[in-house]
C-alpha cells in the first residue's frame, strides 16, 4: 500500500497497491481513456483492478513518465531499463532528450540529479535555469503589424487607404510596427512553465514556474500548435533557450493532462513508449549511417497493383531504410519494442522479410532495446523467388549502457558492426559504397 510521495511502477510490470474510492477509479479510468486517445496507443494506459474493500491494483501498459495520483507521484519506467539499478531515471531522461529534444547539455543536469528527483522536478529545474540565464538579453518578442488611424502620423502612411483618407482628411491611415510577445517560442514556453507549476512537488519551484509563464505571456498562453512549435529555430541571442525549449517540446509531445486544484485525480506527462523507442533508434541509425556514407529515411512505399476488383494499393513502412547516395536501398532496419528473446516473432520476420523484397534488400535486421549485452545473431535464408540469400539479424542495443554518461557511441557502434558483417556465404557481396577512413 502506498501513501504521499513517490513510487516507481515499470511498464508491464509489477502492479502498485493503492486504496481508492469508486470516484477516483472513475476518474483513474476515464482520464486513462484520454492518454490512449490522445498518445495513439491500441489499449489504455492504466488498468485498475479491485484486490479488496477499496484496495486496487494499478498497471501501466505502452507508456512512460511520470503522473500523480492523489498525493503520490509516479513515476512509470519503461520496459526496456532494469529498475534495480538507480541510473534507470537518467537512462530515459536521456533517451526522452535525444528523441525529441535533441539537444543535450551536460552542464545542466546529470544521471546522479535525475536518479533523485522526480522526472517533472527535473524538467522544471533544466527549463528554470535555462530561462533565468536567457531573459537577461531579454525575452522572446516579435514585431507585429498594425494598422491605425489618428490625427497625427504614428507610423508610415497607409496608401492602401488614401480614399477613405480623402473622405475624411482629419484621421490618417498610417501602418506601424508593434513590439509583441505573442511569438510561437513565448507561446510554448509560457504553456510549458504553466503546466509543469501543477506537477512540480516543490512549492517554490511552481511560484517560479508561473512567474516565468506570466513573464513571458501577460495573459493565459494558448495551447502551442505542435508543428508550428517542431519549426522553432533558436537564433543567438536566444541560444541559451536550448533547455527551456528542448523540455517545452517534450511536454508538448507528451500530450501532458493538467488539471487544476480538485480537478482530476490523473494528472502528468506521460509518453508512448514505443514511439519513444522508434524515434531514439531512428537517431541512433542516423548517426551510424552519417559515419558510412549511408543516408536513412522512414515513409511509406506502395506495392501491389490491383489487377482485380476495388481497393488501394498495399504498403509498408519499414522503420529505418538505409540508402546509398545515389539512392540505392542498402539495408532496412525495424525498430521493435518487445523483449528480445533467442528467436524473432514469426510476424516480425515475416514483415521485414517483405520490405525486404520491395525495396530490393538482402541486409536486414530487427532492433531489439535490452538492459543488458546480447551477441548478435543472424539467419541465412533462401527463397525459391531468386537465388540471392537474405540475412536477418536481430540486434540487441543495452540501453543501460547510458547510465553512467551520454555517450552513444556503442549503441552506434552496434548499427555499424551490423552494417559492415561480413560472412562466408554467397552473399558477402554486399559491401558498405563508402566507408569513413577506409
Amino acid at each position: 500500500m502506498i501513501g504521499q510521495g513517490c513510487c516507481v511502477l515499470q511498464e508491464y510490470g509489477d502492479p502498485l497497491c493503492l486504496r481508492l474510492d469508486r470516484e477516483q477509479v472513475g476518474a483513474i479510468v476515464a482520464q486513462s481513456n484520454h492518454w490512449k486517445t490522445a498518445l495513439g496507443l491500441s489499449r489504455n494506459p492504466f488498468s485498475v483492478e479491485a484486490i479488496g474493500e477499496d484496495i486496487y491494483h494499478l498497471r501501466a501498459n505502452g507508456v512512460t513518465g511520470v503522473v500523480r495520483v492523489g498525493d503520490v507521484d509516479i513515476e512509470v519506467a519503461p520496459k526496456f531499463v532494469d529498475v534495480a539499478d538507480d541510473r534507470w531515471k537518467g537512462v530515459l531522461w536521456k533517451i526522452l532528450l535525444y528523441a525529441y529534444g535533441g539537444f543535450f547539455d551536460p552542464c545542466q543536469t546529470s544521471a546522479d540529479a535525475s536518479n533523485q528527483q522526480v522526472l517533472s522536478d527535473l524538467m522544471a529545474q533544466i527549463f528554470l535555469k535555462s530561462y533565468n540565464r536567457a531573459k537577461t538579453k531579454g525575452l522572446p518578442q516579435r514585431y507585429s503589424v498594425e494598422y491605425a488611424m489618428g490625427s497625427t502620423l504614428g507610423g508610415s502612411i497607409d496608401y492602401s487607404r488614401l480614399e477613405g483618407w480623402i473622405a475624411e482628411p482629419w484621421s490618417i491611415p498610417f501602418i506601424i510596427d508593434l513590439l509583441s510577445q505573442d511569438e510561437p517560442l513565448a507561446v510554448l514556453l509560457s504553456w510549458a512553465a504553466l503546466r509543469l507549476s501543477f506537477v512540480v512537488t516543490d512549492t517554490m519551484t511552481s511560484c517560479a514556474l508561473r512567474q516565468a509563464s506570466s513573464e513571458l505571456m501577460p495573459h493565459v498562453p494558448r495551447v502551442p500548435n505542435i508543428e508550428e512549435a517542431r519549426r522553432i529555430r533558436l537564433g543567438p541571442q536566444y541560444r541559451a533557450l536550448h533547455g527551456a525549449l528542448d523540455i517545452a517540446l517534450l511536454l508538448l509531445e507528451s500530450k501532458g493532462i493538467v488539471y487544476g486544484k480538485g480537478h482530476g485525480f490523473l494528472s502528468g506527462f506521460l509518453w508512448n513508449s514505443d514511439a519513444v523507442y522508434e524515434n531514439f533508434m531512428f537517431s541512433i541509425c542516423a548517426r551510424a549511417a552519417s559515419n558510412n556514407g549511408l543516408t536513412v529515411s522512414k515513409k511509406t512505399h506502395d506495392f501491389g497493383k490491383v489487377v482485380e476488383g476495388d481497393g488501394p494499393s498495399l504498403i509498408t513502412i519499414p522503420d529505418v531504410v538505409f540508402s546509398t547516395r545515389n539512392g540505392e536501398v542498402f539495408a532496412v532496419a525495424d525498430a521493435k519494442y518487445k523483449v528480445f528473446a533467442r528467436r524473432p516473432r514469426s510476424s516480425d520476420t515475416y514483415q521485414l522479410m517483405a520490405a525486404g523484397h520491395i525495396l530490393g534488400s538482402s541486409r536486414l535486421a530487427l532492433m531489439y532495446p535490452t538492459s543488458s549485452d546480447f551477441r548478435r545473431t543472424t539467419w541465412e535464408i533462401e527463397s525459391n523467388l531468386t537465388s540471392e540469400l537474405m540475412m536477418i539479424s536481430a540486434l540487441s542495443l543495452n540501453l543501460m549502457s547510458l547510465a553512467d554518461s551520454f555517450d552513444i557511441s556503442a549503441l552506434v557502434s552496434t548499427i555499424e558492426s551490423w552494417l559492415k558483417m561480413e560472412t562466408d556465404s554467397a552473399n558477402s557481396g554486399l559491401h558498405l559504397p563508402y566507408m569513413v577512413g577506409s
